[in-house]
């Protein structure tokens, strides 16, 4: 018998709990609660979430976006909302690989029965080599896309970390440190809570920063319920920067799975209109120092700025997008969403 696939609107109603024992027997992060995901529906409101079952025992969960504007059809876009470089699927720990196809067969044919039409086809975003199978296949193209970055730890102590890096690149990243540290105007927390309409702001200005003149520009920031709801949640880790008098420089988001720390979100001020400087660079260095303390095994510090990343050790990983397309016949069903 195949295995049974639902979609879900999280914003329309509550996900079966079935999600909820999925997210934490597999011990994902707090991005994959259904009711964090729900918040993003004002910036995201095609958000669908796809869940995978066998007799009613969950063995994947999907999330994604169905891309275009209005009732209008287009691609459905697989991705891990709003982070930028986590697939949009997570497999039980023991499907193997043929379980795994058959789990996102299952989720396809889900959206092509809700979303009929609508739906022109896949595109799986962030896809790693390791997931290639579950997903990719015959006339199924793939492209490689922007490298995430990794930062193995095999350090005891962050002396150990900085003994490991060019003499050269040790004294300037050890000046910067000890120059932030002993600034009496500014007050680093790790662990802390963040004003959520504060890292909305700075978020949405960081994003725009680094988007400016590209088609995928965001429209609006992310929910300051996001923020929220991710409040007090294990698994989930702010580190802030704020001047003596209390308002927000920075921060950065982590998820921390127990094993590695995934970077996700982060928010600064433009250092030319009332930042700071160099608070990206001391990020990476407090990460680390909180990986080595805690004696995580890795950190996965994201896409992007990958020539600075490695100058902390960081190392490029593949990633790929995957386009699937749905039978021709399927396309013309008009069932609801």
């Amino acid at each position: 018998m195949p295995l049974g696939g639902e979609l879900f609107d999280p914003a329309a109603g509550p996900v079966p709990p079935e999600w909820g024992r999925f997210v934490a027997e597999q011990r994902l992060t707090p991005a994959w609660d259904a009711a964090v995901l729900a918040t993003l529906a004002p910036r995201h409101p095609r958000l669908r979430l796809g869940l995978v079952h066998d007799g009613g025992r969950p063995l994947a969960v999907f999330c994604g976006r169905l891309r275009g504007p209005g009732a209008l059809p287009g691609p459905f876009e697989c991705k891990l909302l709003p982070m930028g470089s986590t697939p949009g699927f997570a497999f039980a720990r023991e499907l193997e690989r043929a379980s795994r196809r058959a789990a996102v067969a299952a989720f396809e044919r889900a959206l092509t029965r809700r979303l009929g039409w609508r739906c022109l086809g896949v595109a799986y975003r962030q896809v790693g080599a390791a997931d290639l199978d579950a997903c990719a296949g015959p006339r199924r193209p793939r492209v490689a896309t922007t490298p995430d970055t990794l930062l193995e730890n095999r350090w005891a102590t962050m002396e150990e970390y900085f003994a490991g890096l060019p003499r050269h690149r040790r004294g300037r990243l050890r000046a910067t440190r000890r120059a932030l540290a002993g600034d009496p105007d500014l007050v680093v927390a790790v662990g802390g809570g963040v004003d959520a309409a504060e890292a909305s702001r700075l978020a949405f200005l960081t994003e725009l920063r680094h988007h400016r003149g590209r088609l995928d520009t965001p429209r609006q920031p992310i929910p300051a319920a996001y923020f929220d709801a991710l409040a007090g949640r294990d698994g989930a880790l702010y580190l802030t920067w704020r001047a003596a008098a209390g308002s927000l420089l920075a921060f950065t988001l982590l998820f921390d799975d127990g094993e590695r720390l995934i970077s996700s979100i982060w928010g600064a001020l433009d250092p030319h209109h009332g930042g700071r400087g160099h608070l990206l660079f001391d990020q990476y260095l407090r990460v680390i120092a909180y990986a080595v303390e805690h004696h995580r095994a890795a950190i996965r510090f994201g896409k992007g700025e990958l020539e600075a990343k490695q100058r902390f050790g960081c190392i490029p990983v593949a990633q790929f997008a995957v386009a699937a397309v749905p039978q021709v016949s399927r396309l013309t069903r008009r069932s609801g969403t």
